[in-house]
């Protein structure tokens, strides 16, 4: 191989290690703020949350912190690593972010198997048995266009909510319905994600490649 190949391959190995840099500092930038929204979005739901048919309310508002933090302090070890071109950060980049697919690979199954397991008619009976809480089922049932849960005159709120807004499916079947869509949805988004990571991860290997290659040069 001549010099003149030697400085083209050189080059090239350069350019590319810049451009996979540059992607991964980008991305890591990006999921950052992202983890930013998360937070936010958690501490708004907490601090609006009301009382709701599954009482989940607060749940998702600490879930959604919960993730938005470790989601951040990874995204920040990816960038200080791309950076700073530190190698150990990068490999427990790779490492933590190898786990958390896994993670949500599972997740995402036990989820999808499970999706028709949610009981919620004993907490329905509980409110559309209680004067004080009661509103809530009538709220559900407002905005499904829904009465009762099992049945359109079972524990509906009025008792003659058919006849009151003429609604005539029953809550469950409605409610099952909408939980349908965001599975579609969130299954759909999480397909996305989980490809951006993967090409986030291989990138990632990238850099770390190119970094211990100008090592091994400037050892020379």
């Amino acid at each position: 191989m001549t010099l003149e190949q030697v400085k083209g391959y050189l080059h090239k190995q350069t350019v590319g290690f810049t451009l996979s840099k540059a992607f991964l500092i980008v991305s890591n930038i990006v999921t950052l703020i992202v983890s930013m929204l998360f937070i936010a979005g958690g501490g708004y739901i907490i601090s609006n949350g009301q009382d709701d048919i599954t009482g989940l309310t607060n749940g998702l508002g600490v879930g959604a912190i919960i993730v938005g933090i470790i989601q951040a302090l990874f995204s920040f070890i990816g960038l200080v690593g791309a950076a700073q071109e530190k190698t150990v950060l990068l490999k427990t980049f790779v490492a933590i972010y190898a786990l958390i697919l896994i993670t949500e690979i599972v997740i995402g199954s036990i989820a999808y198997a499970e999706r028709n397991e949610l009981n919620l008619e004993p907490s329905w009976n509980t409110l559309a048995n209680n004067p004080i809480h009661n509103s809530t089922i009538l709220m559900i049932e407002q905005n499904f266009q829904c009465c009762g849960y099992k049945d359109i005159n079972l524990n509906a709120v009025p008792s003659n909510c058919y006849q009151v807004y003429g609604y005539s499916v029953p809550c469950q079947q409605a409610l099952t319905h909408s939980i349908d869509e965001s599975l579609e949805f969130i299954g759909g988004a999480g397909l996305i994600t989980g490809l951006l990571q993967v090409l986030l991860l291989m990138v990632a290997v990238v850099v770390i490649k190119g970094i211990n290659k100008k090592n091994t040069y400037r050892s020379f």
